[in-house]
């Protein structure tokens, strides 16, 4: 059994290698309150950008898999077709953004979005991807919570997975809200930056408190 002594320099030890890699956890900070300051700047932008991405991600994935589907000469047929068919259609689900991208402008007018048109159809299939996302991640968490009814924290899982299917109809039904949600994600990654900031330098006192023992 390791006496008190001893724990406290392995106490110390840990203290002071942690706090070696304070910078890192400064530059993280200042880098989450950048990237969130220019996502609330130009959150369309980021929308735009987001979008291109995701359509980009569904292509080389749709490839990947197809080419898989032919590689695995191991892997039983019918995981061979699965593999396949979920390759084909993230292809397809790219080309119809695209195609959707056509009437991009009156979609643009009809909901006051100041998005280019030929970009309506990645962002509103990347609405739909996030929404669809929620509501099933609702349905689940929902679902959960009746599972252990009675248990501590089965309330939350239920108001939270309810509050997810309705938040994800929204965001489907209502595809502008979907800009909000970037407006969102750049205020968490300035509010994470700035706790990032404190805790940097909470470390580095740590460390300094510890070299002065």
């Amino acid at each position: 059994m390791s006496s008190p002594s001893s724990q406290s320099q392995e106490a110390r030890a840990l203290v002071l290698q942690a706090s070696q890699n304070w910078g890192l956890l400064l530059a993280a900070g200042i880098a989450s309150i950048v990237i969130g300051g220019l996502i609330v700047s130009w959150p369309t932008v980021t929308l735009e950008i987001v979008a291109v991405i995701f359509i980009i991600w569904l292509i080389v994935s749709g490839v990947v898999r197809i080419v898989q589907a032919f590689a695995m000469a191991n892997v039983s047929g019918g995981l061979r077709f699965f593999i396949g068919l979920t390759g084909v259609l993230s292809l397809v689900l790219a080309w119809l953004a695209f195609s959707f991208s056509r009437e991009g402008q009156t979609l643009t007018e009809e909901y006051n979005l100041d998005i280019p048109g030929g970009l309506i159809g990645p962002i509103w299939l990347l609405a739909l991807f996030v929404g669809f996302s929620w509501v099933f991640t609702g349905i689940g968490q929902m679902a959960a919570g009746f599972a252990k009814k009675g248990e501590s924290g089965a309330g939350w899982d239920i108001a939270l997975g309810i509050l997810g299917i309705i938040a994800g109809f929204i965001i489907i039904f209502v595809p502008q809200t979907i800009e909000i949600l970037v407006w969102v994600a750049g205020i968490m990654l300035i509010v994470l930056g700035l706790f990032e900031l404190v805790s940097a330098f909470q470390l580095r006192s740590a460390g300094k408190a510890a070299l002065s023992k």
